[in-house]
């Protein structure tokens, strides 16, 4: 059939079609956005952690395990976590369901839980004791008409006591148990001390002869170039510790140790940037300090021999009118002096 048959109209839609046609078949493809989806979400990705960093603590005779998070619960991936509290260090990061967990029993501890973007969180646990972990069965029998092993304290041994039973005239021979030495079968209390039933010092302090608690401390720089040298010093109380053990934690997770001079004084070389952790312990107490090394910033050698433009630029504007006062003088100075010079007379 001729196209000339079908009429103008036909013929003006059938290139209209094939224009369409073709530029359906030109066209690149564009996969679909996560903007386009029903749920109208936007890109994939972690998003940048916000809010402040939180954690749950968990002590327990199988381990320890501190959850980290941020914002409302979301659980931190890559945190870093120091755990100091001689003789547990312990530093690593986070899993991805937050999660960092260490061994250790009977001491207390101190986190550190830093993270880039959000402010470091600082804390100070007590692990559960090692006694709450032992289990033991004792049976019990009674037997009648048995005869009573004691009815004065005098009757048992040096670190017992008679343990006469209510309405009795007589009992059996016990331990003297609880924190403290035994003289003439009663206890006389120590303040502190190692044993399982004596207080614990505080973090940073240790028991000496079981009558008091002694304070642990350093001194040193909190920040540092890498490959310089750091002086720390290292007190008992207000008494500076001499030839006393320091640990120093190197920033790729490497430790050494090393002992303070007669003045109580370490110097710590930096050769590492990052955060370095000194540690200075005695027994289970601790003291810790923290020092951030970086990397040195050069001289701008060329900002220093900048001439000084601040004058010229500030006063520049008046140089001008300055300069005509100076030339309108002199000019007046000049005509002045030469209309008052005399008349030579020929």
């Amino acid at each position: 059939m001729s196209l000339t048959k079908l009429g103008k109209p036909v013929v003006l839609l059938l290139i209209l079609g094939i224009l369409i046609s073709m530029n359906f078949a030109t066209s690149p493809y564009y996969p679909p956005t996560d903007s386009d989806s029903p749920d109208g979400g936007g890109t994939s990705g972690d998003a940048e952690p916000k809010g402040d960093i939180g954690t749950n603590f968990i002590t327990g005779c199988d381990g320890n395990t501190v959850y980290v998070y941020y914002g409302d619960g979301i659980p931190l991936h890559g945190a870093r976590v120091a755990v100091i509290g001689p003789p547990i260090i312990v530093t690593g990061e986070t899993d991805e369901s937050g999660k960092f967990s260490f061994d250790g029993k009977s001491v207390t501890v101190r986190i550190t839980i830093t993270f880039a973007g959000l402010s470091p969180l600082y804390m100070t646990k007590t692990l559960i004791h090692e006694t709450m972990c032992q289990t033991t069965e004792t049976e019990i029998t009674e037997e009648p008409d048995q005869d009573y092993e004691c009815s004065y304290d005098s009757e048992c041994g040096e670190t017992e006591y008679c343990n006469v039973n209510e309405n009795s005239i007589g009992g059996t021979c016990e331990p003297i148990q609880g924190c403290g030495k035994v003289e003439n079968h009663e206890l006389i209390p120590y303040v502190c001390g190692a044993e399982p039933s004596c207080p614990i010092c505080p973090q940073g302090t240790y028991c000496l002869d079981n009558s008091g608690c002694i304070g642990l401390n350093l001194t040193g720089p909190e920040e540092a170039n890498t490959g310089q040298d750091g002086v720390f010093y290292a007190f008992e109380g207000n008494e500076t510790c001499v030839f006393c053990t320091l640990i120093i934690v190197r920033p790729d997770g490497s430790n050494y140790t090393m002992q303070t001079e007669n003045d109580g004084s370490a110097i710590i070389h930096f050769d590492q940037e990052g955060q370095y952790i000194v540690i200075f312990q005695q027994g289970n107490a601790f003291a810790s300090l923290m020092t951030e090394a970086g990397a040195i910033q050069p001289l701008d050698n060329n900002e220093d021999q900048k001439p000084n433009t601040m004058f010229l630029e500030e006063y520049y504007p008046y140089l001008g009118v300055v300069l005509i006062i100076i030339v309108g003088l002199g000019l007046l100075y000049y005509f002045k002096g030469r209309n008052n010079r005399p008349e030579t007379q020929s």
